[in-house]
């Protein structure tokens, strides 16, 4: 499943892409639907820098879902690889749920705008294999399949568009 998503900041580009990269964690406060976003391990090479960083939900499990994810396993890994030089971001997320059948991959690019702010586009991939999970059912995962996409999708989604609200939220506070 294809998303995209298209969202201003209102501080310009560079402020706007190192605070993201290298502020992420202090954005919690802003996001209601964030516990914890970890810093697992940082290296920077030549303009880029690689991060995982771990993102912790604050949601219920859906109805649907209960019987086989627990409220633990909504969290997920984020691997990512920013170009400075591009303003780009590259990151795939492993998912701690389904982790053998989740493949979410995709990019934020910051574009600066003429009136001095950032528009930042996210485009992303999101494909989930139930064949490759244990325990279910053939026929549930054909009907499972799209939902638990569906739901993964309206997780992550609106988080990493809700990350661009707290960073403007948080650039107005802090810079």
């Amino acid at each position: 499943m294809h998303f995209k998503s298209e969202s201003f900041i209102a501080h310009d580009r560079k402020k706007a892409f190192q605070a993201y990269r290298d502020e992420l964690s202090n954005l919690v406060p802003f996001l209601e639907d964030i516990q914890d976003i970890e810093v697992r391990s940082r290296s920077e090479s030549a303009g880029r820098v690689k991060l995982h960083n771990v993102w912790k939900a604050n949601q219920d499990v859906p109805v649907f879902a209960k019987a086989f994810l627990k409220k633990e396993m909504l969290c997920w890994d984020d691997f990512a690889e920013w170009d400075e030089a591009a303003y780009r971001c590259q990151w795939e997320i492993k998912t701690r749920a389904f982790t053998e059948a989740v493949t979410c991959t995709g990019s934020n690019t910051f574009y600066e705008e003429q009136d001095g702010r950032t528009r930042v586009v996210l485009d992303g991939e999101l494909t989930i294999d139930l064949k490759k999970v244990r325990g279910i059912p053939k026929f549930l995962g054909k009907s499972l399949g799209p939902k638990l996409e569906k739901f993964i999708v309206e997780l992550v989604t609106p988080n990493l568009e809700k990350v661009n609200v707290s960073l403007e939220a948080y650039l107005n506070q802090n810079h």
